[in-house]
């Protein structure tokens, strides 16, 4: 398989991902609501654009008052100094900013002229902070209350949202795997009960390597304790929820990585936590099995106990010898099956064209959108995969979009 054109930009848009769809929204804390148009909803989408060649990549944010139409134009976005993740709760008004080389959490809200407007700012350095890595994630429980999870630094501060101050600190160190770098599966963070759920996995990009474990880890907002438990597998990087369960899954890039050489990465699975439970169970011990023995992975949710899973051609597209998995993952290969999370159904695969690996999706409220990316990274069409008259192309956005909030 030859090198595809564009994988120099492969890594940073990897590392990027990580925490980029930490925050792309959970129906019960991220960003929930409706993606269609309402009277006055703004949605504010931060999007990565790529310069020429792909030496570098610049943050924007911009604003749309529906997902399902219309295209937000590159000069009517705002540049976000230093880059940053974005975060907030549904129709609150308001939004953060999450600065990774900043070390910083900025609240904005809209001015009268739908413009952001900074109305609070938390530094991070004071806590002992000096890296988020490629890791920092805000989870909510309630307006005013937040948990910026750093597992890099393998801390959890518990913000006052409303005062922007750190409350407490919480030592999460037992969730940072040795020897590879630690990161949290996205997007999160689903709730079981009154606790914050989401998953961590261990992963080197440099040499391609995935840890063969996974934990699972349950914040309780009040007593701030955290409680972990070992997954049935592992590089577990991505989450989604259906019927009160919460499942986390293997990405495709997971799966390229295993297909090219088994020691360097597990079998591509899904593990099932179901409602109210700690008990991780693995309901597809092999997605591969699922789609014909294609390298497969991700799962973005359609309803009625389905999701999407991504499978790499390999009948129509032989993998070379000279197939390295960031190539793989880049190349437009891969197909899109329907998988019937009870198992009741057989997997099917859909009449839909090629894509790359990613399989970055937003969810809000009862809607879900897949990102389709052009192959040269230009521009995203946001597809609409909810709904009777799905899919649907819906809203175009410049570069990669990483995070939509509705702010209101």
């Amino acid at each position: 398989m030859s090198k595809y054109p564009f994988m120099q930009v492969v890594s940073a848009f990897l590392l990027t991902l990580a925490p980029g769809i930490s925050g792309c929204g959970d129906e019960d804390n991220s960003t929930g609501g409706n993606g269609g148009t309402q009277d006055d909803s703004v949605f504010a989408v931060l999007a990565n654009v790529f310069s020429p060649g792909f030496t570098s990549q610049i943050s924007y944010v911009g604003f749309t008052p529906t997902l399902d139409a219309g295209e937000i134009q590159l000069s009517d976005m705002i540049e976000v100094a230093s880059g940053g993740t974005l975060f907030g709760i549904d129709g609150s008004g308001e939004f953060y900013i999450v600065s990774q080389e900043e070390l910083t959490v900025t609240k904005y809200t809209l001015d009268d002229a739908g413009l952001p407007e900074q109305i609070g700012r938390l530094g991070l350095l004071s806590q002992g902070i000096n890296s988020l890595g490629a890791n920092g994630a805000l989870a909510f429980d309630g307006p005013d209350r937040g948990f910026l999870v750093a597992v890099p630094a393998g801390v959890i501060l518990e913000l006052d949202l409303e005062a922007m101050t750190i409350v407490r600190r919480i030592d999460v160190s037992e969730l940072i795997q040795p020897d590879l770098p630690t990161f949290i599966a996205a997007p999160g963070f689903p709730r079981s009960g009154n606790r914050l759920v989401f998953a961590t996995y261990a992963f080197d990009l440099t040499t391609e390597v995935f840890s063969p474990q996974s934990k699972i880890a349950f914040l309780d907002p009040d007593s701030g304790e955290v409680e972990a438990v070992d997954a049935p597998c592992g590089g577990l990087s991505l989450s989604t929820t259906s019927d009160g369960d919460i499942y986390f899954v293997t990405g495709p890039y997971l799966a390229s990585v295993n297909v090219l050489d088994d020691s360097r990465a597990p079998i591509p699975c899904m593990v099932r936590l179901p409602a109210g439970s700690t008990t991780p169970e693995a309901v597809f011990a092999s997605l591969n099995d699922l789609t014909g023995g294609r390298p497969s992975g991700g799962a973005i949710p359609i309803g009625d106990e389905r999701v999407l899973v991504r499978a790499a051609d390999t009948d129509a597209f032989p993998i070379m010898d000279n197939a390295t998995a960031q190539g793989l993952f880049a190349l437009p290969v891969w197909e899109t099956w329907q998988v019937d999370l009870r198992g009741q159904d057989a997997p099917e695969r859909l009449d839909r064209e090629y894509r790359t690996g990613s399989m970055q999706f937003f969810r809000l409220g009862d809607q879900a959108y897949e990102a389709a990316t052009a192959t040269d990274f230009s521009s995203t069409t946001l597809v609409r995969v909810t709904g009777s008259d799905a899919p649907l192309n819906a809203l175009v956005t410049p570069g990669v979009p990483f995070q939509i909030v509705r702010v209101r």
